[in-house]
């Protein structure tokens, strides 16, 4: 059969068997359409293109792993750290997380403090959606209270910032930040005192 002029490939028995086997059921299945692809030599587009062909959609068999106990308790002991950070001990400890997975998992559970009424920089960062630096300079500045801990931060003393000065800072000082790059989700919590 030719679609738009070419010639549909040939593609043996065995192969779509183990395609229909990986979308059926994609959690159990010894191996992905990638890695079949690379035992059979086929190229993955044309092993996608077969899958939907066959009556699977790439997206329709896609589920997403969930969050095991020693992930959640990486993610838990380090919640004041950098995302970036959260991501590097999840990858030590044998787990494949993106920034974005670790994000929306901090995002969906409210995973923003450890220190009581107080954040870090780097959490006043990623809810701002600007960089740390910035943050040391509204601190350095006086325009953001914030007090010293014993704790280190690119070897000078970490700051921890009460809640309710991040909320006066954003109230007195509405031009300092762009809110397009905020978080929103942080920005109401902060505002609206859910995070006390």
């Amino acid at each position: 059969m030719s679609i738009r002029g070419r010639k549909k490939i040939n593609i043996p028995q065995h192969v779509l068997a183990a395609i229909q086997m990986h979308c059926e059921n994609p959690l159990t299945s010894e191996s992905s359409i990638n890695a079949i692809a690379k035992s059979s030599g086929f190229d993955p587009k044309l092993l996608y293109n077969r899958a939907r062909d066959m009556g699977y959609h790439k997206f329709q068999y896609r589920i997403l792993k969930k969050w095991d106990e020693k992930e959640i308790k990486i993610v838990e002991d380090n919640r004041q750290k950098h995302i970036r950070t959260i991501k590097y001990y999840l990858n030590k400890a044998g787990y494949d997380r993106t920034i974005s997975a670790v994000k929306a998992y901090i995002i969906r559970n409210k995973i923003y403090w450890n220190n009581g009424d107080k954040l870090s920089v780097s959490q006043i960062a990623e809810g701002m959606g600007v960089t740390i630096h910035a943050v040391i300079g509204w601190i350095d500045k006086k325009l953001l209270e914030a007090e010293k801990t014993e704790l280190k931060f690119l070897g000078e003393k970490a700051y921890l910032v009460k809640i309710k000065d991040l909320r006066k800072f954003i109230i007195k000082y509405k031009g300092s930040h762009d809110f397009r790059k905020a978080n929103q989700c942080f920005i109401i919590d902060v505002l609206s005192g859910e995070m006390e």
